[in-house]
């Protein structure tokens, strides 16, 4: 596995579902594609998803059909769309992008799945807070994240130039001294 600076996990390691797209109208966030190209001119990026509890064909080909006729399937290097363990989906994301945790960043509207997964993992981890889920706070149990952000287009500036991720100017905001001692230091 490579070390360095955190790189991008679908989204870098992106949720799908409510970071890209409102599920309920189908509608594309519109500063969606231009913050994934812009990350994926200095990061590589893969997309986890959860599809639906009954992995049904029909939703995963879809999701894919949309990706691709949005054209943003080109930005991400890996897509693992699942039934019900993201768990998993993370992994299999890292693992293709031979990424230590360490270099992964995770950017999902859900404290509970990607932020937890990323925290227990010592990856970055930041939380898109936005629409259905924003109330839904960190406890002990997810632990803080390392970043929020209320929109997408926040994401470049929280990354900056050199790849690693920083207190964004933009929709960001730190979360404290818990993530940074997690990360065995300050930034």
């Amino acid at each position: 596995m490579t070390s360095g600076p955190p790189q991008a996990l679908a989204g870098p390691s992106f949720d799908d579902g409510r970071t890209r797209y409102d599920p309920a109208t189908g509608d594309v966030f519109p500063d969606a594609a231009p913050t994934r190209a812009a990350l994926a001119a200095t990061h590589r990026l893969a997309l986890v998803s959860l599809v639906g509890g009954d992995d049904d064909p029909g939703r995963r080909a879809a999701r894919e059909a949309l990706l691709r006729d949005r054209d943003l399937a080109r930005h991400f290097a890996a897509i693992h769309f699942g039934a019900t363990d993201k768990d998993s989906l993370y992994r299999r994301a890292r693992a293709d992008l031979d990424l230590a945790a360490t270099r992964v960043a995770i950017v999902d509207d859900r404290v509970c799945r990607g932020i937890a997964w990323g925290n227990r993992h010592g990856a970055t981890t930041i939380w898109f807070r936005n629409g259905r889920f924003r109330d839904a706070l960190p406890d002990a149990a997810t632990d803080r994240p390392t970043d929020t952000i209320t929109a997408l287009a926040a994401l470049p500036t929280v990354f900056g130039t050199s790849g690693t991720a920083s207190r964004g100017a933009s929709g960001g905001a730190r979360s404290g001294d818990a993530a940074q001692a997690r990360r065995g230091g300050t930034r």
